[in-house]
């Protein structure tokens, strides 16, 4: 575990609950043990739209914050089993899925596939988990691009699963999004060079444009951030 994340252990999981109930009264998790974030549904309201990029073959979290709030959820994943598995899904009305992943260019990438054939998660970065020598092409959009498929106005919730390229996109997510109200990334500074260097940045830039750390899950990897 690297010094930032014991750091915000110390800092905030004994606080977790006092967060959740005296400051942000209405954070709950939502979504499965491995695959939620704490969000704060009260902040969302009926039709907002909500940004859920990178869900796998799990989307319990976004399904759960349509029944709690009514919002409009788009969900990305360019990932091959990913898509074929929401080809298989009867979606809820307010759900939509777009098959194309994010990035700081719109154009085809390399993405490297999990080196455990049973597992989802690929990378467009070459962590410790994916094969290097196996990959496939895949469509991304840069978030400018991304908002021609959705009205940016309405958009004022994001999630960010996706295994390491939160640390280069968020702050084209942060300038394009001048409505968001709270914003949910799982980091994964332990898969790649100089994590906690960029897990700071990161914080930092969240902070620069109003965001404060509301709650952070069990595994301190998954991060909620509300606007002050």
């Amino acid at each position: 575990m690297g010094v930032f994340l014991r750091k915000l252990k110390h800092q905030f999981l004994p606080r977790k609950e006092f967060i959740i109930k005296a400051k942000h009264t209405s954070l709950e998790w939502l979504g499965s043990p491995n695959g939620g974030f704490y969000m704060d549904v009260k902040a969302l309201k009926a039709n907002d739209f909500v940004l859920s990029f990178g869900v796998g073959t799990d989307i319990s979290f976004d399904l759960e914050l349509i029944e709690k709030t009514q919002c409009k959820v788009f969900g990305f994943d360019p990932t091959p089993k990913s898509i074929d598995w929401i080809k298989g899904q009867t979606l809820n009305s307010h759900y939509s899925f777009l098959p194309y992943g994010i990035a700081l260019e719109t154009g085809q990438v390399r993405f490297f596939l999990p080196k455990n054939k049973n597992h989802v998660s690929g990378s467009l970065m070459p962590m410790d988990y994916v094969d290097t020598h196996t990959a496939v092409d895949v469509p991304v959009k840069s978030m400018q691009d991304v908002l021609k498929d959705v009205d940016a106005k309405k958009v004022k919730g994001v999630k960010m699963d996706i295994e390491g390229a939160e640390y280069s996109v968020m702050p084209s997510v942060l300038f394009a999004l001048p409505n968001l109200k709270i914003i949910a990334v799982e980091i994964h500074e332990r898969f790649v060079e100089g994590g906690v260097a960029k897990t700071r940045k990161m914080i930092a830039e969240l902070q620069e444009y109003g965001f404060e750390l509301a709650a952070i899950s069990d595994s301190l990897e998954e991060l909620t951030f509300i606007k002050a």
